[in-house]
């Protein structure tokens, strides 16, 4: 272990100087009350966190339905939802919908590739 922090100190410390950086200027993203909106956001996929939070929480039951989101929908048939992705369950249930939400959008946004690097 010795052997490799030394061998990569400088990328250590930038990971480490990055992510404060990070902290140092969105620090209201990780704050309880506070969501990154938007239109798509707002409208579905937020509502449905919370909808499928209330359900597993509350009625202790997976909601296949819901009538609370445009009239009436079809909850589990939306893909981008990921209401059977194990993280996104697991995530629900210890963090709530607030939290839960921010953590899946900064592991999504972990995940992309930096469109300015060349492959």
């Amino acid at each position: 272990m010795r052997q490799f922090v030394s061998d990569n100190r400088q990328i250590i410390l930038a990971f480490i100087i990055s992510i404060s950086l990070f902290l140092v200027f969105f620090y209201r993203l990780f704050l309880p009350g506070y969501l990154v909106w938007g239109s798509d956001f707002e409208n579905k996929h937020y509502p449905a966190r919370v909808y499928l939070y209330e359900q597993i929480v509350e009625e202790h039951r997976f909601p296949f339905w819901t009538e609370k989101m445009f009239g009436g929908f079809p909850i589990y048939a939306d893909f981008e939802l990921g209401y059977l992705n194990p993280i996104n369950i697991v995530s629900l249930l210890i963090f709530g919908p607030d939290v839960s939400v921010k953590f899946l959008l900064l592991r999504h946004s972990a995940k992309c590739k930096n469109p300015f690097r060349p492959s």
